[in-house]
């Protein structure tokens, strides 16, 4: 499935990830995998979510994934160093379960030609409007970060940014991480809330 996709990548990037890092870095790069896995599991598509439904399907993940593909946004200003998403190899989003390549078109290889519907990037980079991102949207940057190490700490802070636009990103993100300070009493709850409600809106409804 999707889900089961995107948290086998994100525990593959963990445990690949570079060794040997100053204190801050490593547990700033903890921290970020923290809050990846937390926002994966908030996934509709997640299993565990079942037991709520009374005997409602499941949301039909080909529809997810279809709006992943027609999307024109990719949420952050990619830079200039990654290529179309299109082209990369179909083998990084072959789903499991039935072989289906899954692919998001809304890259573009410049960040010049790239544009995103969120107001954080939007007021970073000058461009007028206050439109709200989608939860395709937030999804498809959260497969980004997954798959292409390089843009986890862009898309871990936008996304921060859009439940708290004045957040100090870095610092919140060494001091979960560290495992001597972590989340303080409810924080990760607070967080879990306001991010289900942007990237899972029918959430409510089971």
């Amino acid at each position: 499935s999707l889900y089961k996709l995107m948290s086998d990548r994100l525990s593959s990037s963990y445990k690949t990830r570079p060794f040997g890092l100053p204190h801050e870095e490593r547990w700033k790069n903890r921290g970020m995998v923290l809050l990846l896995s937390m926002f994966i599991n908030l996934s509709p598509l997640n299993p565990e979510y079942d037991k709520f439904r009374n005997g409602r399907e499941r949301p039909d993940q080909e529809v997810l994934i279809q709006q992943l593909r027609r999307g024109e946004t990719v949420l952050m200003a990619l830079t200039p160093l990654i290529k179309r998403i299109s082209s990369m190899p179909t083998d990084i989003y072959t789903n499991a379960e039935n072989a289906n390549a899954i692919r998001i078109d809304s890259a573009h290889s410049t960040a010049s030609t790239t544009t995103s519907t969120w107001p954080s990037w939007r007021k970073r980079n000058g461009v007028p409007g206050e439109t709200a991102p989608s939860p395709a949207d937030l999804w498809a940057a959260i497969l980004v970060a997954v798959t292409y190490r390089q843009f986890i700490a862009e898309v871990v802070e936008a996304l921060m940014h859009e439940i708290d636009p004045g957040m100090d990103v870095k610092g919140f993100l060494i001091r979960i991480g560290d495992p001597a300070q972590r989340f303080r009493e409810g924080e990760d709850d607070g967080i879990r809330e306001k991010m289900r409600r942007l990237l899972d809106p029918e959430y409510d409804r089971l």
